[in-house]
């Protein structure tokens, strides 16, 4: 018996299946205990104080969805003192993950400390960036850089790519994150997440 898909129990975990998927799924799950045992896992691993219908509701680190030649990868930008510990302002590089076989990629960015998901890039309310913006570096590579955050010592970022041909209300931030995470469910986006912990000054 083929074991269900992670993205698909992520999914339901979020509340972003519709109602006949959901009960197909319940059924399925009804004569798989394992599997059953995954969804609960999940479901306690999503931060409980966000809210399903509005917000962000994402899993703990690692890599969902599409699956990329190449993944996601993260790493502290040198210090002027030589140093790379992690520090409330302090950088780091975001290599992205490879987009063969995403039609028309764009990228969102999201943060998270102690409350609720935020979304960095772009700015709340308007569509994502197109991944062709973003300019490859010497090694090929596309890279974008975050920024610490201040009085948040555990941080996670969060890095989804999507096709451009999503069709969403961007200005409607639940419709949003149910779109992308029902996208991401289906294998049609990737969805990588990191947990950074910043240095206390």
């Amino acid at each position: 018996m083929k074991r269900i898909d992670e993205g698909l129990l992520l999914a339901a975990a979020a509340g972003a299946l519709d109602p006949g998927r959901a009960q197909a799924l319940a059924d399925q799950l009804a004569q798989r205990p394992a599997d059953a045992a995954r969804l609960r896992r999940l479901r306690s691993e999503l931060e409980p104080d966000t809210p399903s219908s509005r917000g962000w509701t994402l899993p703990p680190s690692g890599s969902w969805g599409f699956r990329t030649a190449r993944p996601l990868r993260a790493a502290p930008v040198l210090h002027m003192d030589g140093s790379r510990g992690l520090r409330a302002g302090s950088r780091v590089r975001l290599s992205l993950p490879a987009t063969t076989g995403l039609a028309d990629p764009h990228l969102l960015v999201l943060w998270r400390g102690g409350g609720p998901w935020q979304c960095m890039i772009p700015r709340p309310g308007a569509p994502p960036i197109a991944v062709s913006q973003i300019p490859a570096g010497a090694d090929g590579e596309q890279h974008i850089e975050v920024v610490m955050q201040a009085a948040a010592p555990r941080q996670q970022w969060a890095v989804v790519l999507i096709s451009g041909a999503l069709a969403v209300d961007w200005s409607d931030e639940g419709a949003v994150s149910s779109a992308v995470l029902a996208a991401v469910a289906q294998g049609e986006a990737s969805l990588d997440v990191v947990t950074l912990t910043v240095e206390p000054d």
